[in-house]
């Protein structure tokens, strides 16, 4: 049994609010979203359509007592908001995918319902042709939608506008349906009321409501989880990025102190114009200087050829670096290591970043200490690695410190997450590394 007139306009009314109050959320949540504001548009058109309906009168049924303001304003009107609404969602859905809004063929179908409801509405009445042309053109309008969503080739949206398009093409085909059941009776001698009835069901105006809102809701949804998905994406090679950029940066810094330093210094000895006397002096400098060079650089291509260093390795690295560098320049070394043993050390160059600094200041004793003696103890936990200099030289000058030297040892303890503590001893001075195992670098480090 058909619903009354009243009935079946109320019911279409709650079922389109509620459309419009979810677009009306997902606008206001999501307004940076393409096309939601067109789809909350054509839902207040349908809404205000339904409005107008409400207000008709008696007098409707029997248009050839109606006037021509009646005419206007509650029958032409409410259908033109009717015709345009599925347009409009149409123009959301194309921005929405990132097409023009406007395509030529729609706009084609709408001025030619335009026509000929106008026409039908004021010239002559037949309720039957307008909603027969009413339901061809809505599923015209949302047949396309259906074709432009599933001609979508974009793969993060690939599920959802295949979905949606189902649901497009099943609201399609009940348009299309209903369109076909009036069209045998244009013409015929059937009360308009029955006509109206027969085709305003609550259950086909709910269904597609509902079909329609899902379909919209399931394509905003899966295009904000794509972007996220998207910004995860770019978050990650950009963070790749920065520590490949980090690892060049630091890479130039050891290879600049240590290699360039020595070309450097070879050639201002090269340049300095000795007497016979001094020129074997300055070749053995510029040998140790050549032999250290090429040491530092073996030490990094094997470091970088053979990343997965143990801490005993390691450890014997550098004790041989210390030892040799120390017996060549007069001074005695007292040794002592706990804890050391065939676990890795961390990152390659984050382990050779560290012997740098302990490198450079084995260097400051040589040249500024004047020391006779220099104690190093190491010791190595599961978390941490603690590395302690001490000297019995003349010790830092008191006040505020000149050049990079001292800085930079700074730098590079904190680079690996570490601290470096400098205190005066008596006699001498004492410098202490405390660095978190596995030695890596910190994500805020600059190198």
């Amino acid at each position: 049994m058909d619903p009354d007139y009243y009935s079946a306009v109320t019911a279409a009314l709650l079922a389109t609010a509620s459309q419009m109050l979810v677009f009306g959320m997902l606008w206001r949540i999501q307004r940076g979203t393409p096309g939601m504001g067109l789809w909350f548009g054509s839902t207040v058109m349908i809404v205000a359509a339904m409005l107008v309906f409400m207000t008709r009168s008696n007098v409707w049924f029997n248009q050839s007592a109606a006037s021509l303001g009646f005419s206007l304003s509650r029958i032409l009107l409410p259908n033109l908001l009717l015709s345009a609404a599925p347009l409009v969602f149409l123009a959301g859905a194309r921005r929405f995918l990132g097409k023009p809004t406007l395509a030529p063929l729609p706009l084609l179908v709408l001025a030619t319902n335009l026509g000929v409801l106008t026409w039908y509405t004021l010239v002559t009445p037949d309720l039957a042709l307008r909603t027969f042309l009413q339901e061809a053109t809505r599923a015209v309008f949302f047949l396309l939608t259906a074709a432009t969503l599933f001609a979508h080739r974009d793969p993060d949206l690939r599920l959802s506008t295949r979905v949606a398009g189902v649901i497009f093409a099943l609201v399609t085909c009940s348009f299309s349906a209903r369109a076909a059941l009036v069209f045998p009776e244009i013409g015929a001698a059937i009360p308009n009321e029955q006509i109206l009835l027969s085709k305003n069901a609550l259950l086909g105006t709910t269904v597609n409501c509902m079909l329609w809102t899902f379909g919209a809701v399931f394509l905003v949804q899966q295009r904000q989880a794509a972007v996220i998905a998207r910004l995860h994406r770019d978050a990650l090679a950009m963070e790749g990025e920065k520590r490949v950029a980090e690892h060049q940066l630091r890479l130039s810094r050891d290879l600049h102190d240590g290699f360039g330093g020595a070309a450097a210094s070879i050639h201002l000895l090269a340049a300095t114009d000795a007497s016979p006397e001094d020129s074997r002096r300055l070749l053995e400098k510029i040998a140790l200087l050549a032999g250290e060079a090429n040491s530092d650089i073996r030490s990094m291509m094997n470091k970088l050829d053979n990343p997965e260093l143990s801490r005993s390795k390691w450890l014997a690295e550098f004790r041989f670096y210390a030892s040799t560098l120390l017996d060549g320049a007069g001074l005695r070394l007292e040794w002592q290591a706990t804890g050391f043993d065939s676990a890795l050390i961390g990152d390659a160059l984050a382990s050779l970043s560290l012997l740098r600094a302990l490198k450079e200041v084995l260097h400051n004793i040589v040249r500024h200490a004047q020391a006779h003696t220099v104690t190093i103890s190491c010791h190595a936990t599961t978390e941490a690695l603690a590395i302690h200099l001490r000297d019995d030289g003349i010790g830092i000058p008191p006040g505020p410190t000149t050049g990079r030297g001292l800085p930079g040892l700074h730098v590079r303890a904190a680079d690996l997450g570490g601290s470096l503590r400098i205190t005066p001893a008596a006699p001498g001075t004492s410098l202490e590394f405390l660095i978190p195992l596995p030695l890596a670098f910190t994500p805020t480090g600059q190198g």
